[in-house]
């Protein structure tokens, strides 16, 4: 390790180019990662469940469902959206 060291303070064209070699390792390979924010998927159908104890199915659709159904019909590629309200009885 001393060595390299040396070689490299001595002389400025090894610096120069190990440097350049690590920054293109680094671009390289950052190139190809997928990118996390934005992932690729194609889904074909979806189910959201919602869990609102004590709420009446009015509750459910003006709190949850409304809102859901606004975001989901600003996309272009939704179609049909059916709804299933189930009370559970205990």
């Amino acid at each position: 390790m001393n060595t390299l060291l040396e070689l490299l303070s001595l002389r400025k064209f090894a610096a120069k180019t190990l440097t350049f070699l690590i920054i293109a390792t680094g671009v390289f390979i950052a190139i190809g990662l997928p990118m996390a924010e934005k992932p690729r998927y194609d889904m074909m159908s979806g189910n959201i469940t919602t869990s609102y104890p004590g709420a009446t199915a009015l509750d459910i659709e003006s709190n949850i469902t409304s809102k859901i159904e606004k975001e989901l019909l600003l996309k272009v590629s939704v179609i049909f959206i059916p709804q299933t309200f189930v009370i559970p009885s205990f």
